[in-house]
């Protein structure tokens, strides 16, 4: 295997030189060279972890609203159809002002009247758990 870019790999001299410098897969490792791919590293550490403050921001507004409301046409305890994604993304956003995207929250069929416990997923480390009340109009 290759490797991935950024990844300093011992290999024999003949395969540097023949294959791997002439084709543009490989340099050979110098100080110069060592500097940039730490920077690079630190650059991605760091917006990984600015995306992980931001998903922990997002997860503690919904963590604080705790519960949201969706009122549905229904008969006594079955809704006219099911709860539907964009009336989720609605009922948080009326709430706390934040706009989530469909692949955030695994929606369950939700067909009738009562509380359901779901889970948002802003990032592989940060999660947030909120229950949807569906009420009868």
């Amino acid at each position: 295997s290759l490797g991935v870019k950024g990844e300093v790999k011992r290999v024999t001299l003949g395969h540097a030189t023949n294959y791997l410098i002439p084709q543009g897969k490989a340099e050979i490792v110098t100080e110069q060279i060592m500097s940039k791919i730490q920077a690079e590293q630190d650059r991605n550490n760091a917006a990984k972890e600015a995306a992980k403050e931001e998903a922990q921001k997002f997860a503690s507004a919904i963590t604080f609203a705790k519960n949201f409301d969706i009122s549905k046409e229904a008969n006594e305890e079955n809704t006219f159809g099911a709860v539907q994604m964009k009336e989720v993304q609605e009922a948080i956003k009326k709430k706390t002002g934040i706009d989530l995207s469909d692949d955030v929250i695994d929606l369950p069929t939700i067909k009738e009247l009562g509380t359901f416990d779901l889970v948002a997923k802003f990032h592989p480390e940060v999660s947030a758990k909120f229950t949807v009340t569906v009420k009868a109009n």
